[in-house]
């Protein structure tokens, strides 16, 4: 199997914030929902021989647009969200998933 990306389609979109409160007091999860896509292909590899190279099996490795989604989560205790607690993390957490994947128009 061989996988390649071959770019990014856009960049990555903001999709929905939730908060589930726990069962303690002052304790929460907070998850952020960012959605990626991509130019993707997988393509199937066949041996024909020992010292012979890998072929493509026809019908494999068609590039494809892909969507897939990123769900980043913080833990909240003592009303306080980690070690930056009242950072907007929705816009924060964009800009991390930007630096990751260098995303250019």
């Amino acid at each position: 199997m061989r996988w390649t990306l071959h770019r990014f389609a856009r960049g990555p979109k903001f999709v929905s914030q939730r908060i589930a409160m726990l069962p303690y007091k002052g304790a929460a999860l907070r998850q952020v929902v960012v959605r990626l896509r991509s130019r993707q292909s997988l393509a199937r590899l066949v041996s024909s021989g020992k010292n012979k190279p890998e072929e493509i099996v026809k019908g494999t490795g068609d590039e494809k647009e892909v969507s897939e989604y990123l769900v980043l989560q913080r833990r909240v205790m003592k009303n306080q969200e980690g070690p930056d607690a009242g950072a907007d993390y929705s816009k924060d957490m964009i800009m991390q998933v930007q630096s990751v994947y260098q995303y250019r128009d």
